[in-house]
């Protein structure tokens, strides 16, 4: 679904390798969790567990909304209910950030 961006992100001089939309939104991903290491946020695993989810869900679908927490595989998880409470109440900020460094 996503194979075009990264042949756009190239294009537009974004990026100066052409690599597949998934192998780039894992390696943003592997940065941003760096940063957020390095800032002092920490995740547990159940946490750890959700943000490996929603980066799939990106990789094959450009973005993540807090409804997408009802569907496939996030509701066998406990779904949008569950999330909430992983993230403490802060599930959408928690996935602001990510989504936008993966994405970006």
């Amino acid at each position: 679904m996503a194979d075009w961006v990264p042949l756009v992100r190239f294009a537009i001089g974004r990026e100066t390798e052409l690599v597949p939309f998934s192998v780039g939104v894992r390696g943003r991903f592997e940065r941003w969790l760096v940063e957020q290491d390095a800032s002092g946020r920490r995740f547990d695993d159940e946490q750890r567990r959700w943000l490996e989810m929603m980066v799939e869900h990106v990789a094959g679908s450009l973005g993540i909304e807090v409804e997408d927490l009802d569907l496939a595989p996030f509701v066998g998880e406990g779904g949008v209910g569950r999330a909430g409470t992983v993230f403490e109440g802060k599930v959408a900020g928690v996935m602001r950030g990510p989504t936008q460094a993966l994405v970006g």
